[in-house]
């Protein structure tokens, strides 16, 4: 189609007449491209087509819901060997009921520059994202989850700090285990979160 704009424009019109089918019955969110090449071109038939008074605001509409794979691949391989990327991740293998099927696009996050990395780079991208704890207490269906998962691995946890007429203040990470914080300030000799003992998952959640 690169050497034959005739009939690269068909093709393209073909296409967005298709696509624009799916939008009205309200069955189409966005087009993802997962050819190499493939989604640049989608994305620029608001140009091509800005000439064509039957097609040019129906393919700037199709140009605007199109969304590049590789583009978000990319941004998030950008982030460095620090944070594992995983595609098509069986969340069985992280959930404790052991069940559910695959998530589009699995990472860890360590840290929490590596959290707000990822959060960043799915919200650039329009993509999805699902911040997962240590998998406890959640049903994954299996279809699995759409977008990126993303698991909190950020533990650190400061030391209790006293304050002033009594009590104490602890400052802890989302990703801290709630069951392993409860029993260290238990052990520690301090009162009032001892009932998340054997609670689990993690400080923000499932």
């Amino acid at each position: 189609h690169m050497g034959n704009e005739h009939a690269a424009l068909a093709f393209a019109r073909a296409n967005i007449d298709a696509w624009t089918t799916e939008i009205e019955r309200g069955g189409l969110d966005a087009v993802i491209i997962n050819a190499s090449g493939c989604g640049t071109t989608v994305k620029d038939y608001g140009h091509m087509l800005r000439e064509d008074p039957a097609y040019a605001a129906k393919a700037a509409r199709i140009a605007a819901l199109t969304k590049d794979v590789t583009e978000f691949l990319t941004d998030l391989g950008a982030l460095g060997a620090p944070v594992a990327v995983r595609l098509d991740e069986p969340m069985a293998r992280h959930t404790t009921f052991g069940i559910g099927g695959p998530a589009d696009c699995y990472a860890v996050a360590a840290t929490e520059e590596h959290l707000l990395a990822l959060t960043d780079v799915a919200r650039r991208h329009d993509v999805p994202f699902f911040v997962l704890g240590s998998g406890s207490n959640i049903l994954v269906g299996d279809d699995g989850i759409r977008g990126l998962v993303i698991e909190n691995r950020h533990t650190n946890s400061e030391e209790p700090v006293p304050q002033t007429g009594g009590g104490y203040r602890l400052r802890s990470a989302s990703g801290a285990s709630f069951a392993s914080l409860a029993r260290r300030l238990a052990g520690a000799g301090l009162a009032g979160l001892e009932w998340a003992a054997t609670v689990p998952g993690t400080i923000g959640g499932a």
